[in-house]
């Protein structure tokens, strides 16, 4: 596969400092009638179990990585357990418990034209991204694996949906979702991730690029910041 760098520009430079995981595939157009509910209060108590039995490692990493880092965010955020947080859906071959994470500081993952947008306006509206917990058990294997997910909207993703982006689920995708979705472990490495436009995949998201110039302006920048836009320079592949 040809390999292309496409450079993106951010206020901080996630560093990765895990090898690489295995990929997430890309989830299908599915329709609600490909999705069936489940029993929400026994998907969930499952999830949670699973999650729970990983969280001593997720919780040394936390320790561990730079808080200010796209790996160190990751590992720092905590699944928000209550129902409007949550969602269970089913297919022929999974079940798949999502809930909405959340870190002890606020971390937006935006693209360049949206902070530049941001930054015009001031609205901050403009100012959004989503990280999920996805926990999904294949019904024929039994096998569990739990992961986040995180949806980064376009500009133009934004404001078509009247800066309500995040109907997406691993799932579920619009079919118009134009923007990024980032896969990362528990522990905070990065899996892999998408590119959409128009609700077609364009590029894979293979691992983040990361010079030494870089690194030292990220250590220079103060831990107290409340709050901060995150993303990185990525390798992206075509598909």
């Amino acid at each position: 596969m040809k390999q292309k760098t496409i450079f993106l520009t951010f206020v901080f430079i996630g560093l990765i400092t895990m090898a690489l995981a295995a990929c997430h595939p890309a989830a299908e157009v599915l329709t609600e009638n490909n999705i069936s509910r489940v029993n929400y209060k026994k998907e969930i108590t499952a999830a949670r179990k699973y999650y729970e039995s990983w969280h001593c490692l997720k919780e040394r990493a936390a320790q561990t990585l730079d808080a200010r880092t796209e790996s160190g965010v990751i590992a720092n955020m905590e699944p928000l357990w209550g129902r409007k947080y949550s969602y269970c859906g089913k297919t022929k071959e999974v079940v798949v418990v999502e809930t909405v994470m959340q870190g002890n500081k606020h971390a937006t993952f935006m693209l360049p034209e949206v902070r530049e947008k941001f930054k015009e306006t001031k609205d901050v509206r403009y100012k959004q991204s989503m990280t999920r917990l996805v926990v999904e058990t294949n019904l024929e294997t039994g096998r569990v694996r739990a992961f986040t997910m995180t949806i980064i909207p376009s500009l133009k993703y934004l404001e078509m949906t009247n800066f309500k982006p995040f109907t997406n689920t691993y799932l579920k995708r619009d079919k118009h979702f134009d923007g990024r979705i980032l896969f990362h472990e528990l522990e905070g490495e990065l899996a892999n991730g998408w590119v959409y436009s128009d609700g077609k995949i364009t590029h894979t998201i293979e691992k983040a690029d990361i010079s030494v110039e870089d690194y030292k302006l990220l250590r220079s920048q103060p831990k107290e910041d409340e709050d901060c836009e995150i993303v990185g320079d990525w390798i992206l592949g075509e598909e």
